[in-house]
C-alpha cells in the first residue's frame, strides 16, 4: 500500500468540501408522523386534501399531510365532542 502525503489527504478534503457546498439543501418535510390516542379502528378522510388515513387500533401511527394534521390534532374526544369540552381528550398526538 502506497503512503501519501498529507497534501494529497488535504486535497481529498478540499473535493468533499466542494461537495457539501454544493449540495441542494433539502425540503421540509410536507408530512407528519400522527398517533392514534384512542383503542379504536378508525378511519378518516383529511378535511383539507381529501386523502384517507387508516389507523388500525390506539398507538397506530400513520403519516398524514401537514394540512390535514393541523386539523386532526384539534379532534377530541369526550363528555361533548368539542374543542376544549369538559372530560375531553384529544385523538392524535404527534408521534416522535
Amino acid at each position: 500500500m502506497a503512503k501519501r502525503s498529507i497534501d494529497e489527504w488535504n486535497s481529498e478534503l478540499d473535493d468533499t468540501k466542494e461537495f457539501y457546498e454544493t449540495y441542494p439543501e433539502l425540503e421540509e418535510p410536507k408530512t407528519v408522523l400522527l398517533e392514534l390516542q384512542k383503542d379504536v379502528h378508525l378511519i378518516i378522510e383529511g378535511k383539507v386534501t381529501g386523502k384517507t388515513y387508516i389507523f388500525d387500533r390506539g398507538g397506530s401511527i400513520v403519516d398524514v399531510d401537514k394540512a390535514d394534521a393541523e386539523i386532526m390534532l384539534t379532534k377530541m374526544s369526550g363528555y361533548c365532542n368539542c374543542p376544549g369540552g369538559v372530560g375531553s381528550t384529544p385523538y392524535f398526538k404527534i408521534a416522535r
